[in-house]
C-alpha cells in the first residue's frame, strides 16, 4: 500500500467519528408556567420502542429531573408532569464513491478545445471508473416528552438523533446519557 494511501486511511479513520455524531433538538410551549411544576411520574409509551434502552433512559432521565428539583411519585398519586420516551431505529444507506485509472477522461478537455495542448495529455492512460457502493447503517431517534399532567399537553419536548447505533450495548449506553444530558441542559427553559 503506498504511503499516499495509508495517509487517506488515516484522515478518514479520524474524520469518522465525526461524521457519525449526535444532533440534539430541545422545544417547549412558551406559555408553561416551568417553575409551578413539582412532581412527575412515567408514563409508558404506545410503541417504547426497543424495551432494552428503557433501562438507560429512565434512570439517565430521573437523575436529571431530580437535579432540578422534581420528585418522583409513583404510579396512583397525581403528578404534575408525565414522561414519556420513545426509542426509534431507521435503516439508512450510506453510499461511497470512488474513482480509479488515471487521465481527464471524456470530459470537455478531450479532443479539441479545452485547454491549450491539453487534448493529448491523457493519451495513453487507462479511462477513469467510478464505482459506488452501499452499505445499510442504523439510526436512532430518542425522544422525550414531558406532559402536564392535568391539561394533557406537552410542553417539552427534546429529541437526540445518532448518525450511527452501534452494536455495543455499553456504546449505546453512553450514547443514551450523552443525549439525554444535552436534552436537559435546556430544561426548565429559561
Amino acid at each position: 500500500m503506498s504511503r499516499l494511501r495509508i495517509a487517506f486511511l488515516i484522515c478518514g479513520l479520524m474524520i469518522c467519528p465525526r461524521m457519525f455524531g449526535q444532533s440534539v433538538k430541545v422545544n417547549w410551549n412558551a406559555h408553561a408556567q416551568f417553575s409551578g411544576y413539582k412532581t412527575y411520574s412515567w408514563k409508558a409509551a404506545k410503541n417504547p420502542g426497543n424495551p432494552l434502552f428503557g433501562q438507560w433512559v429512565q434512570p439517565d432521565v430521573d437523575d436529571q429531573l431530580r437535579a432540578r428539583g422534581l420528585q418522583f411519585l409513583y404510579p396512583g398519586q397525581t403528578p404534575d408532569l408525565l414522561v414519556i420516551y420513545s426509542v426509534q431505529a431507521q435503516e439508512k444507506m450510506h453510499s461511497t464513491t470512488t474513482m480509479e485509472g488515471y487521465g481527464w477522461g471524456d470530459g470537455p478537455w478531450m479532443g479539441s478545445g479545452g485547454w491549450g495542448g491539453m487534448e493529448n495529455a491523457a493519451e495513453g492512460l487507462p479511462p477513469v471508473a467510478t464505482y459506488t457502493t452501499e452499505q445499510p447503517r442504523m439510526i436512532g431517534i430518542l425522544t422525550i416528552d414531558i406532559v402536564d399532567g392535568k391539561k394533557k399537553q406537552i410542553i417539552w419536548r427534546g429529541q437526540a438523533t445518532v448518525d450511527h447505533m452501534s452494536q455495543s450495548d455499553s456504546r449505546d449506553q453512553k450514547e443514551v446519557l450523552n443525549a439525554v444530558q444535552k436534552m436537559f441542559k435546556k430544561y426548565p427553559p429559561s
